[in-house]
């Protein structure tokens, strides 16, 4: 073999490192001058969210959500990711699969029903995926087990998980549920890059769920708020996750009413002296 004289060696390293100097120049430009970050497309909260809403009640935290994260309006063309979860607690055959699949897609036609009532335009699409990972669930860590779960199936990070599949399916919003096939207490996670839901199978609300990904809140605790939802509110699927409806409120929430109602509005009046850290207190609790 011959051998490549000493300068030559020098000047095939001083190539190389001026290659990967331009390739990252070229990187960074094209980061600058192409769409958005996530966080700038969805946050902060703009004010026209909330021009509805009389000035005196716009600081009520029950509207924190509405209209910001990953997940914006329940409107238009909405796809839902669903994935199933194997781990060492979860399995899944394809009958419990076929079960739940039947569970969320009647879910989604149902869904579909209410928003034409509000006259808003909504066509839900979806996928199931199916993964198997050594990570056991834990409330605390959920986001690393999400990630988990992502890295798994090649998916794109936690970080713009929900900006990915929107990309990849074409429509305004994406949605992502993880199932997992034993008992637990079934929770959304909203933050500013990524939204999911994570339902166990034990009797699954999932239409509770999904209005949760859009920015509604709980009603059934604390004890005094579910008596105020009772009242102006009444069947709301917020504090009755199973048998309730999409009350006037929520409908403002997720987007399929432009206006309060005089019942929307009597909520956040009553609703004011509640605070984040209340609703942290008493989820803990209920």
């Amino acid at each position: 073999m011959r051998k490549i004289p000493k300068k030559n060696l020098i000047g095939i390293a001083v190539a190389v490192a001026l290659i990967i100097l331009i390739a990252a120049f070229i990187s960074v430009a094209r980061d600058s001058t192409g769409d958005e970050s996530y966080e700038e497309v969805n946050f902060p909260q703009k004010e026209t969210e909330l021009s509805a809403v009389p000035d005196e009640y716009k600081n009520n935290v029950y509207l924190s959500f509405r209209g910001v994260g990953a997940c914006d309006k329940l409107l238009n063309k909405v796809h839902v990711t669903v994935i199933f979860v194997e781990d060492s607690k979860s399995t899944w055959s394809e009958s419990d699969k076929a079960e739940f699949k039947e569970s969320c897609e009647s879910t989604f036609l149902r869904i579909q029903s209410d928003a034409k009532a509000y006259n808003k335009d909504l066509k839900i699409t979806s996928d199931y995926r199916s993964t198997k990972i050594n990570v056991p669930f834990i409330y605390a860590e959920h986001e690393n087990w999400a990630d988990s779960v992502f890295a798994s199936l090649d998916m794109s990070a936690y970080a713009d998980a929900n900006l990915s599949l929107e990309r990849e399916y074409g429509t305004n919003e994406a949605a992502i549920i993880f199932a997992l096939n034993y008992e637990g207490r079934s929770f959304t996670a909203n933050s500013e890059n990524t939204e999911y839901t994570i339902i166990f199978d034990d009797a699954p609300a999932i239409y509770h769920e999904i209005c949760h990904l859009f920015g509604a809140s709980d009603f059934y605790f604390p004890k005094e708020v579910e008596e105020i939802a009772e009242e102006h509110l009444n069947g709301s699927i917020m504090y009755d996750c199973y048998g309730g409806k999409v009350d006037d409120f929520t409908a403002y929430i997720i987007g399929w009413k432009d206006e309060l109602t005089e019942n929307a509005e009597s909520f956040l009046k009553d609703t004011m002296h509640v605070t984040e850290e209340q609703l942290n207190e008493a989820k803990v609790t209920s």
